[in-house]
């Protein structure tokens, strides 16, 4: 069923990915357009314009998407939302296959062209970016990032805040530990420490500078 209105958190180059998909699946919608960035108050973001900064929760409408690429924030402000009683809304792109046997959580994110297995299981705000490929029993935790192109085979589990990054391609079962980064066209094929950084073919453990 068409939603009447989503209030879109974020003004930044994802939520323009995240406001194409929202149109292509129902150029009706009612779309409110908010940032914290002062500065673009009052801008046009494509046929809306952006009302800065966000203002308070309990007086905006209850449907929201947090269009925030960075993983912390858009954890933080889905966070507050969430204690405000608001509804996290999930987007899905029309030329994205997920399997009706496959779970997207509220306020995840499902970009054009990408795939999602069954029985695989995406949490709460996840990013599944364009062309992404999450197979059979796959699961990805809370505010996860899974950048254009990656792969993950079957039944990996990726921790919560996670950045997969481009092309990165995760074989199956292995585990990515919480807030972990996988840097793109990085191949793992050996489990991922919590907050640890790999990088490469295949992929190690490298210091973040």
């Amino acid at each position: 069923m068409p939603t009447e209105s989503v209030l879109l958190l974020g003004a930044g180059g994802h939520a323009k990915v995240v406001y194409d998909a929202l149109r292509q699946y129902d150029p009706t919608v009612g779309v409110d357009v908010r940032d914290d960035n002062i500065a673009l108050n009052g801008q046009l973001f494509f046929d809306c314009t952006i009302t800065a900064p966000i203002g308070d929760f309990t007086k905006l409408q209850a449907r929201v998407h947090v269009a925030i690429g960075t993983n912390h924030v858009r954890q933080r402000i889905a966070v507050a939302a969430l204690k405000a009683n608001m509804l996290l809304h999930s987007i899905v792109h029309p030329v994205a296959v997920v399997s009706l046997r496959a779970r997207v959580s509220a306020g995840a994110f499902v970009g054009a062209g990408a795939i999602i297995a069954p029985a695989a299981e995406v949490a709460s705000g996840v990013i599944i970016n364009h062309g992404a490929v999450v197979d059979h029993e796959c699961h990805i935790g809370p505010w996860v990032h899974v950048g254009p192109n990656a792969t993950l085979g079957g039944a990996v589990s990726v921790g919560e805040g996670c950045l997969i990054g481009a092309g990165a391609v995760i074989l199956p079962g292995l585990s990515i530990g919480e807030w972990a980064v996988v840097a793109a066209g990085a191949v793992v094929t050996r489990n991922v420490e919590s907050g640890a950084t790999v990088a490469g073919v295949p992929a190690r453990r490298i210091e973040k500078r």
